[in-house]
């Protein structure tokens, strides 16, 4: 982002995806993985399971 984050579920969501896509270079793949990550991620105290944390993040475009 060109702008500064503040939900953490954001910054893990998007570290994940990113770390997911160097290892499978598919990204529909990477970002199912990312997605997965981050519902068994509990940071500070806060469950991030829910989709209100990841749904809204799709993918668009054939580049990065």
């Amino acid at each position: 982002s060109h702008w500064p984050v503040a939900s953490e579920a954001t910054v893990g969501l998007m570290t994940a995806f990113f770390e997911e896509l160097a290892v499978s270079k598919d990204k529909a793949e990477a970002l199912a993985a990312a997605r997965r990550r981050l519902r068994a991620t509990v940071r500070n105290g806060i469950q991030h399971a829910h989709p209100y944390f990841w749904a809204a993040f799709v993918l668009v475009g054939e580049r990065l």
